[in-house]
């Protein structure tokens, strides 16, 4: 069965990575500094790694921009709660 991603916003300087994925837990940390387009695409990115754990990163990264671009193109924006 596929893991279900499991997403916490979480200041990653220290790592100086903008997102990781575990793939074994499903957990997805994305630093939440970003601009709004740019953490589309860093979360897409991640969920890619846990919901397809076999991709490498070239393939993670061209469909999660894609993925990402079309989303955003659609309208849909991170909103502060």
């Amino acid at each position: 069965a596929m893991k279900r991603p499991l997403v916490f916003d979480e200041k990653l300087g220290r790592q100086r990575v903008w997102g990781c994925a575990n793939k074994r837990t499903g957990l997805v940390l994305v630093d939440p500094r970003q601009s709004p387009r740019r953490y589309l695409t860093t979360l897409v990115h991640e969920v890619l790694h846990v919901v397809a754990p076999e991709w490498g990163e070239t393939r993670v990264a061209r469909a999660g921009r894609r993925l990402a671009q079309a989303v955003w193109e659609a309208g849909f924006r991170k909103v502060k709660l």
